[in-house]
């Protein structure tokens, strides 16, 4: 099962205050406020793309808008309530998941726009007249990121597993533009990508750990996303239990108090060191 927003919690998520507050100041404070402002904000979107179904920059921001929420809120809240009460996470999950089609939806509409022969390359027909450009990186990144949650908010479904490989297709063709975007966004979820394909063993892991180094240096030294995601996904694979505390503990050093997606990405490392004893056996 993919598990994209272990680094997509990083990018992107910032919660706007009218009152001149500052965004974490909101989201630790009055994290109810927050959530349902993005909640509004997303839904804005989604209302704006479904009235201007042919305009690709309504669209994109539908897409954007409802995965960083799906992301942020939805799959995060999934993930702790499926632990107590399996009735509601997997309600939750559900929930994340419509979501995620939808954006996903938006943001191939938008693509197909631009693009005509964008489906048949979708589907896996060679197009030599298919050039994306410079501008069309964030599009392609939400577009897989939306992808990569429906997938994993899918829990396993056979016929949302099999489309993972278009996510890959997605991502990697923003690599080929600008592979340091938005200071290693797309390094970053590569590295869960990368762990949930099952074509490949044990190169995966120093794949992965490739992606990582890359991340770090795109964003100045440290990603907190991507070193999370890595933790996660490879060494509790790997049953690395030191490295994975190492790692996890290096994130919440390097937390931000100031930066809402710092916060989120450490809010998870917490609870990921609370559960070390049902990660590792």
């Amino acid at each position: 099962m993919m598990n994209l927003n272990r680094a997509l919690m990083h990018v992107y998520l910032i919660i706007l205050c009218a009152s001149g507050c500052s965004p974490a100041f909101i989201y630790v404070h009055q994290p109810n406020i927050a959530e349902s402002y993005f909640s509004n904000k997303a839904q804005k979107a989604k209302r704006s793309a479904e009235k201007n179904p042919q305009n690709p920059n309504t669209l994109i921001a539908a897409c954007s808008l409802m995965t960083m929420y799906h992301y942020g809120f939805t799959m995060e809240a999934a993930d702790r309530i499926i632990e107590d009460n399996y009735a509601l996470g997997k309600e939750t999950f559900e929930t994340a998941h419509l979501g995620f089609i939808s954006a996903y939806d938006f943001g191939e509409a938008a693509l197909r726009i631009k693009y005509p022969e964008f489906s048949e390359w979708i589907n896996g027909v060679p197009s030599e007249s298919l050039d994306f450009k410079t501008e069309d990186v964030p599009v392609l990144y939400w577009t897989g990121a939306a992808l990569g949650g429906a997938i994993s908010s899918s829990r396993g479904d056979p016929k949302w597993v099999i489309r993972l490989p278009i996510v890959g297709k997605l991502f990697e063709s923003a690599l080929k533009i600008n592979p340091a975007w938005n200071r290693g966004s797309l390094y970053s979820a590569m590295i869960s990508y990368t762990m949930s394909r099952s074509d490949l063993d044990i190169e995966a892991n120093e794949i992965a750990a490739d992606y990582l180094q890359k991340a770090n240096i795109a964003s100045g030294g440290f990603h907190g996303g991507a070193e999370l995601s890595f933790a996660e996904t490879v060494l509790v694979k790997t049953q690395n239990k030191e490295a994975f505390m190492e790692k996890v503990q290096a994130v919440l050093n390097n937390q931000s108090k100031e930066d809402v997606a710092d916060i989120i990405v450490a809010e998870r490392a917490q609870w990921l060191l609370s559960r070390t004893g049902d990660l590792f056996y």
